[in-house]
């Protein structure tokens, strides 16, 4: 049973990854990020991705902008809220 959820929980992945490239590689998030869910929680949580020390400090205003609406579209009940409220932080700040 717990291989089948494992097999479902990783087609689900790749199909969430497939219908949302395209716009994480126009906003110039690394393919590395998002390539395994467990990294791409850790980048949602944390801002920044552990293995390369890539943030989004690298991204232009509109891209961050850009992220915010798709992660505000994409997840609710607080999931994404560490880096939303980041993202958040730094348009007040470019303002």
């Amino acid at each position: 049973m717990g291989f089948r959820n494992d097999r479902k929980s990783s087609m689900n992945w790749k199909k969430w990854k497939k219908s949302h490239q395209q716009l994480l590689n126009d906003i110039d998030i690394p393919g590395d990020i998002y390539d395994s869910e467990s990294r791409w929680w850790y980048f949602l949580e944390h801002g920044y991705d552990h293995e390369t020390k890539w943030s989004t400090e690298s991204l232009s205003i509109k891209d961050v902008q850009l992220l915010l609406i798709f992660l505000e579209n994409e997840y609710q009940n607080h999931q994404a809220f560490n880096c939303i409220k980041d993202l958040k932080r730094k348009i007040s700040e470019y303002q």
